[in-house]
């Protein structure tokens, strides 16, 4: 009840199942999980259309009131190149095909949401710039390539509130969104950033997580993470 004063839309969950799909999946050559024996599996693409016809059958088949997650669709790929992430997949059908399986979900009486991330700090993004990244006490800047995407860093969180305006400034003019699920926000442990120019400590970095979170609230958005945390949850 208290959720739902603040965001009335959270009335609309109750009694839904989830159904998780994708729409495009590319492993960077330099990622842990690229598959250098079968390079075909690396990459894969289920249209707009796809899926809009697959939440049809679902609707016709008397499937009950369903939530589509939909990771994967933007242009990049799954969890590749954050936070530049923009456009909507072109191969899948674009911002219009996009918008056109969003219609379809709202005419069938379900809810839309995608998954985003504003963490995991990619190379590969067009304005991937290191110095905005997290900086450890000695100076140094970690990376890694565990993921889909490649070398990576982590983006300094007091950072992330002002690409999830920028980014969702743009996503809005097309698609009418129902959910947000922010990735890794409220599973990860809380970073602290050295770098002069935007330290932070563990305490700030909770507040600027949850001031993404609260950003998709104010614009009547559900937001969601990987785990329920108090300091996420209120």
């Amino acid at each position: 009840a208290e959720k739902a004063a603040r965001n009335p839309s959270v009335r609309d969950l109750i009694g839904r199942s989830w159904v998780h799909v994708g729409i495009k999946t590319k492993v960077q050559p330099d990622s842990f999980y690229y598959d250098k024996d079968h390079p075909e599996k690396n990459d894969s693409l289920v249209t707009f259309a796809q899926r809009e016809k697959q939440m049809r059958t679902l609707h016709g088949m008397g499937a009950g009131r369903l939530y589509m997650h939909l990771d994967g669709w933007a242009q990049p790929g799954y969890d590749n190149a954050h936070p530049d992430y923009l456009p909507a997949c072109q191969e899948a059908g674009g911002w219009e095909g996009m918008k056109e399986l969003c219609d379809t979900i709202h005419e069938c009486g379900y809810v839309f949401g995608i998954h985003d991330q504003y963490r995991d700090y990619y190379y590969t993004a067009k304005t991937h710039n290191e110095n905005e990244a997290i900086q450890l006490e000695d100076g140094s800047v970690f990376e890694h390539a565990n993921w889909a995407g490649g070398r990576q860093n982590y983006l300094c969180a007091s950072l992330a509130p002002k690409y999830v305006k920028r980014n969702y400034t743009e996503i809005l003019k097309h698609i009418n969104l129902d959910c947000v699920y922010l990735d890794v926000f409220s599973c990860n442990e809380m970073d602290e950033c050295f770098n002069p120019e935007h330290l932070m400590t563990r305490k700030e970095c909770m507040e600027y997580r949850r001031a993404c979170f609260q950003y998709m609230i104010s614009k009547g958005i559900i937001p969601s993470s990987e785990e329920c945390s108090d300091w996420a949850m209120r």
